[in-house]
């Protein structure tokens, strides 16, 4: 969404002629889907009035929506000099400057999927600014979980422990270069993905080895991890759509000793059919993941899959400082179970830095598309960044 600040036509009187049809000629272009061609029409203007912090912030605004955050703070920072009084100026780059810098978190997720397992995951997390630009991650996972299959009756919980180290770099340009480790307490992995955004979408790649797979019952109880590539794009079509598209690599190990090699690809369609709150959307996506050696380990369930859902989301302000989404709708496996879906999240600010959210969903699991997930989670959030000194 643009976030449009209002035309100063006092200020603008001197060049009225030039000026404000270039400002308003931006906001239309932007708002009917040609961002590129609304940024050159800003870059020919600041070649004559270089310093306008009208037409910094506008091109600040579309740099946001091209998530190119850094070079968008540079622009209000500039604006500012021009505008120093401006609140929503300041208001804008402490935002920005906040969404991005470090932050303290804990999640707590409770998760049971029928007839195989229960789950108990707390998730504690914290970042380093070590620059503008660079932040340093820890997360610590911990995972109380406990078999629900009828021939263990009396299954005793058992706790996994996974600790990942990260560090991420934003370019200038929108790219998230993220490198990390993570430690299973018997065996360290690595992770290194790429993301690159544009005015229509972002396109990304990622590796990893060794990661823990806590999907299954028997990769948990046995401590399996995963390898994977994964490439895709995220385009936004049209003003309405937005598509995306991903396709993997996969090994499953444990032990030493490979389970299964797979190959996938999902994708989805989404369609906003009500733009202003109560905001309403209708998604359609599919996910799939076959076998590639034909030879599934007996011990190991992770069978063919070829889901396909759709369904409809709405998502709407409760006050000021409040947000309400829901979902619903139909998955089905081409080669396993189908059934409904349904959702809900509520999220609250408390203030600036500190906001919460609680979630609970019904589902059919992603893996044994014939068994039913239900989970209930909460998650809190205080944000360090966003000082005007920054």
């Amino acid at each position: 969404m643009i976030q449009l600040t209002p035309i100063d036509t006092e200020r603008t009187s001197e060049d009225s002629n030039t000026l404000v049809p270039a400002l308003l000629k931006s906001r239309l272009l932007a708002a009917t889907g040609k961002p590129r061609a609304a940024e050159k029409v800003l870059h020919q203007s600041l070649v004559s009035h270089p310093n306008n912090g009208q037409l910094l912030a506008e091109l600040a605004e579309l740099e946001l929506r091209a998530r190119r955050w850094r070079y968008a703070t540079d622009l209000y920072s500039k604006a500012l000099l021009d505008q120093p009084q401006n609140e929503d100026l300041m208001t804008f780059r402490r935002k920005i400057l906040r969404e991005h810098g470090p932050a303290v978190s804990y999640e707590a997720n409770a998760k049971t999927l029928q007839t195989d397992h229960s789950e108990f995951v707390t998730s504690t997390s914290a970042d380093w600014r070590l620059s503008l630009p660079t932040k340093l991650g820890l997360r610590i996972d911990q995972n109380h979980f406990r078999s629900l299959e009828p021939s263990q009756p009396n299954a005793r919980t058992h706790i996994r422990n996974r600790i990942e180290a990260a560090l991420q770099h934003d370019f200038l340009n929108g790219s998230i270069v993220n490198a990390a480790m993570v430690n299973n307490g018997r065996e360290t992995g690595a992770q290194l993905s790429y993301s690159r955004p544009d005015m229509y979408g972002t396109t990304h790649v990622e590796t990893g080895y060794s990661i823990p797979f806590w999907d299954l019952l028997s990769s948990l109880e046995g401590n399996g991890v995963r390898d994977r590539i994964t490439a895709g794009r995220m385009q936004q079509i049209s003003q309405r759509i937005t598509a995306q598209f991903d396709a993997s690599l996969n090994r499953y190990r444990m032990a030493n000793q490979v389970l299964a090699r797979t190959y996938g690809a999902n994708a989805g369609v989404n369609y906003v059919i009500r733009r202003q709150y109560p905001t309403i959307e209708l998604d359609y996506l599919f996910d799939i993941e076959k076998h590639a050696d034909h030879r599934p380990y007996a011990g190991f369930p992770l069978s063919n899959r070829n889901v396909h859902a759709i369904g409809t989301a709405v998502a709407t302000p409760i006050g000021t400082k409040s947000e309400l989404l829901a979902s619903g709708g139909m998955s089905f496996d081409i080669d396993g179970g189908e059934g409904p879906f349904v959702a809900g999240r509520f999220n609250r600010h408390f203030t600036d830095r500190l906001s919460a959210e609680v979630w609970t969903e019904r589902r059919h699991n992603s893996i044994l598309t014939g068994r039913v997930v239900t989970s209930v989670g909460v998650k809190i959030v205080f944000a360090f960044g966003g000082k005007d000194t920054e």
